[in-house]
C-alpha cells in the first residue's frame, strides 16, 4: 500500500515540474523567409510550443538564420515586421543567417534589439572582437542545454559587401566571421565557446548553425569534423530538410537536422531524462496560435495596400524552376525571368549588356495578371541599378567566374541580355577563390568561350557597357572581385523591380511577348 502511494506521489511529481522525469523538447526552424503561413506555419508552431508549455514539459524554440528577407514582409519594413511576429511565437533562441544583413549592420543591430530573445553568435566579429553573445544556456532544473551560434563565412560575398564596410571607407571591410586560413579561427572560435559553455555548466551543447552543406569550404559536415562535446546541431542555409548523423574530431556521430526551407517542416529534437536526442520532423499542425494569426494577416494586409495594381499579362510562366522536374535552374542555367529581368535592364539603360545574379531572382513570375506585388517578390533586394565600362577581357572574366562550378548551383551564377557564349562543362575552371570568397583567375584554363555581344564577336580590348544591380556592380557581391576596377558611367534613379515594371507596363505595353516563351531562354547561354 505505501509503495503504491510512492509511486503515486512520484508520477504526480514528475508530471507537474521540470525535473529528470521530463524530455526537453527543442522546436527549430531555418530559413524561414518571410514565408510565415506556408508549410506548418508561425502560427502553428506557436501553437504546439504552447501545448508543450502547457503540459509542463520543458520546450525551447529555435531559428537558424534567414528569417527576416526573402519576402515583401521583409523587405517591406526591412525585417521588423518578422521580428514582431517571432516575438509574438516566443522564440527562445536564434541566429543571424546571410540574409539578416541584407539590410545593412545598422538595421541588424536594430533588429537585434528588437527580438527579445536576441541573435548569438560565435563567429561574428568587427575589428576582430565579436558583437554578440556566442552562447546562452537554459537551466531545467539542474538540467543545463547550452546553445551556440555560428554564421557561414560565405556570408561575405553572398551579402552585400556594403554591410561589412566602415561607414566613412566602403572599401574597407571591418566585419568578419572568423574565416581565416582554412577555418581554423572560426573552428577555434566555435570550440571556445564550447568550452566556455561547458565551464559554466551546460550538461548538453546544441550548435544552431547557418552552414548547409553545398559549399566545399564551408559545410556542416566540415564544421562538425573540427569540434567535439558537440551533443546536437540545429543546421540551415543549404534549404535542404534532412536528418543526418556526423562524426566529429573525436570520431563520435552527431545528430544534424534542418527542415528545408519556409516552414516546410518544423524541427524536432528531444533529449530524454538519460540525456539520448533523438530528431523528428513534424509537417503537419492541427492547432493554430490565433494571436500570431491575426498578426499575421494584419501585417500581411497593411502592406498588400497598393501593391495589387495590376501591370501586365503573361499567358506562360516566367520560370525559377524547370517546369518538367520541378527543380530549380536559375542558379545553374539560363531562365526565360532572367531573360526578361535583364533585357529589362538593358531597355533602361541603353547599355550593351545587362546582368543579374540568379540568387537575386527569389520567385518565378506565373502565368496571368502580374502585380506589383509579383514583381517584388521577384526582386525584394532594394538595388539600384548601376551603369559601368568594361573591358572585354573583364567581361570574359566575369563569365568564368558565373560559370567556375556549372552543374553545382551557385547564387553568382549570371542571368544576362546582349550577350550570347558556350560553356564547356568538361573543361575544369581556373577559377580560384580566396579566404573571403573573392575571385582570383590561374592559368589559361577557360570554360567560356565564342562570347558574342550584340551579335558581334567579343574584342578583349574594346569598352562596353554593362548595366546590373548594384549588389553587383557596385558592391561587388557573390564574389565579383573584379566590379572593384570598374569605371562607373551613372547610377540610375530606379530599383532594379522598378526596371522591371517599367519595361512591361510601358516599354511592352502591358504583354509579355512569346519570345520569352520557352521556360530555358533563348540559347544565350549554351552550355556544351
Amino acid at each position: 500500500m505505501l509503495k503504491n502511494i510512492l509511486l503515486s506521489f512520484l508520477l504526480f511529481f514528475c508530471s507537474i515540474t521540470t525535473s529528470l522525469c521530463a524530455e526537453i523538447i527543442i522546436l527549430h526552424t531555418n530559413d524561414m523567409h518571410c514565408d510565415l503561413d506556408n508549410g506548418v506555419g508561425l502560427s502553428s508552431v506557436s501553437w504546439l510550443k504552447q501545448k508543450y508549455a502547457n503540459k509542463n514539459l520543458p520546450v525551447i524554440l529555435v531559428d537558424a538564420g534567414d528569417a527576416v528577407q526573402g519576402g515583401l514582409l521583409g523587405s517591406l519594413t526591412n525585417g521588423q515586421a518578422v521580428v514582431r511576429l517571432m516575438n509574438l511565437a516566443e522564440y527562445d533562441f536564434a541566429i543571424p543567417g546571410n540574409h539578416e544583413f541584407d539590410y545593412g549592420m545598422e538595421q541588424f543591430k536594430l533588429l537585434n534589439e528588437q527580438l527579445n530573445c536576441h541573435y548569438y553568435s560565435a563567429n561574428i566579429t568587427k575589428a576582430g572582437k565579436l558583437i554578440l553573445h556566442p552562447y546562452k544556456i537554459f537551466d531545467f532544473d539542474g538540467r543545463k542545454i547550452a546553445f551556440i551560434g555560428v554564421t557561414t563565412p560565405n556570408s561575405l560575398k553572398s551579402v552585400n559587401p556594403k554591410s561589412f564596410a566602415d561607414v566613412k571607407n566602403p572599401r574597407k571591410i571591418v566585419y568578419g566571421f572568423k574565416e581565416g586560413k582554412k577555418g581554423k579561427k572560426l573552428y577555434n572560435s566555435v570550440q571556445l565557446a564550447v568550452n566556455k559553455a561547458i565551464k559554466d555548466g551546460a550538461n548538453k551543447v546544441v550548435l544552431v548553425a547557418h552552414f548547409g552543406n553545398n559549399d566545399e569550404n564551408w559545410n556542416v559536415r566540415k564544421l562538425i569534423k573540427h569540434l567535439h562535446n558537440i551533443d546536437a546541431v540545429i543546421d540551415g542555409h543549404s534549404h535542404v530538410n534532412y536528418i543526418e548523423q556526423f562524426p566529429d574530431m573525436n570520431g563520435k556521430s552527431v545528430i544534424v537536422s534542418q527542415t528545408g526551407c519556409r516552414l516546410q517542416t518544423l524541427g524536432k529534437l528531444v533529449i530524454s531524462d538519460d540525456g539520448v536526442i533523438t530528431a523528428d520532423k513534424i509537417d503537419n499542425i492541427l492547432g493554430k496560435d490565433l494571436n500570431v494569426k491575426n498578426k499575421l494577416d494584419y501585417e500581411t494586409n497593411f502592406l498588400m495596400t497598393g501593391l495589387q495594381k495590376v501591370l501586365g499579362h503573361c499567358d506562360f510562366d516566367l520560370c525559377t524552376d524547370n517546369p518538367t522536374t520541378g527543380k530549380r535552374m536559375v542558379r545553374n542555367a539560363e531562365t526565360n525571368l532572367g531573360d526578361f529581368v535583364t533585357d529589362a535592364f538593358r531597355n533602361l539603360t541603353g547599355a550593351d549588356i545587362a546582368i543579374i545574379n540568379g540568387g537575386a531572382l527569389r520567385s518565378a513570375l506565373h502565368k496571368g495578371d502580374i502585380s506589383c506585388k509579383d514583381v517584388l517578390n521577384v526582386l525584394p533586394f532594394d538595388n539600384p541599378i548601376y551603369v559601368a565600362n568594361v573591358t572585354g577581357k573583364q567581361l570574359a572574366e566575369i563569365l568564368e567566374y558565373s560559370v567556375r562550378i556549372y552543374p553545382e548551383e551557385t547564387g553568382s551564377f549570371l542571368q544576362v541580355s546582349g550577350i550570347s557564349f558556350d560553356v564547356n562543362s568538361n573543361q575544369s575552371s581556373g577559377v580560384i577563390e580566396d579566404a573571403k570568397g573573392f575571385l582570383k583567375i590561374k592559368g589559361n584554363k577557360r570554360r567560356v568561350s565564342n562570347i558574342y555581344i550584340g551579335g558581334n564577336k567579343l574584342v578583349m580590348k574594346k569598352i562596353y557597357t554593362i548595366a546590373g544591380p548594384s549588389f553587383l556592380l557596385k558592391n561587388c557581391g557573390d564574389g565579383y572581385s573584379m566590379f572593384r576596377k570598374l569605371d562607373f558611367v551613372k547610377k540610375m534613379p530606379v530599383l532594379d523591380r522598378d526596371a522591371v515594371q517599367k519595361y512591361l507596363s510601358e516599354f511592352l505595353s502591358g504583354k509579355v511577348p512569346d519570345l520569352y516563351k520557352k521556360y530555358n531562354g533563348q540559347e544565350r547561354i549554351k552550355i556544351i
